[in-house]
């Protein structure tokens, strides 16, 4: 399927932060501060959660991240080629999940939290049910 298919929902980058070069910047999924139980969290203890969360959404991308070139053995192959033969790469509004920890957080200018992070960190594009 390709990027466009996969699209819900075009977001709009208001943080201020620019990603760079294999760089991605990801809102992350909001994290409880309470149990289940309804007792609330320690701040320490809500620190650990965002910074271990694995779920966000693609808010913009760098200009060289996703953007793979493979080797055969008569030619290059260029990123749409790659595409058009069925590898999926995300884009911006899909949501993805990383690896716990990876990348920076970072305060945009619109007062959000942002992770910015490489793109070799992305992992998985995702429904957006799944939590």
């Amino acid at each position: 399927m390709k990027s466009e298919e996969r699209k819900t929902m075009t977001i709009k980058n208001e943080s201020g932060i620019k990603p760079l070069d294999f760089h991605v910047l990801l809102l992350m999924d909001e994290v409880d501060e309470k149990t289940s139980g309804g007792i609330y969290l320690p701040e320490d203890e809500k620190n650990k959660k965002k910074y271990s969360q694995i779920y966000g959404q693609i808010v913009d991308i760098g200009s060289n991240a996703f953007f793979e070139w493979i080797q055969t053995s008569d030619k290059i192959k260029t990123q749409y080629e790659i595409e058009r033969e069925g590898a999926v790469t995300p884009d911006i509004g899909d949501r993805v999940a990383i690896s716990s920890y990876a990348g920076k957080l970072m305060k945009g200018k619109d007062g959000r939290e942002y992770r910015l992070c490489n793109d070799e960190d992305v992992s998985a594009i995702i429904d957006k049910e799944i939590s």
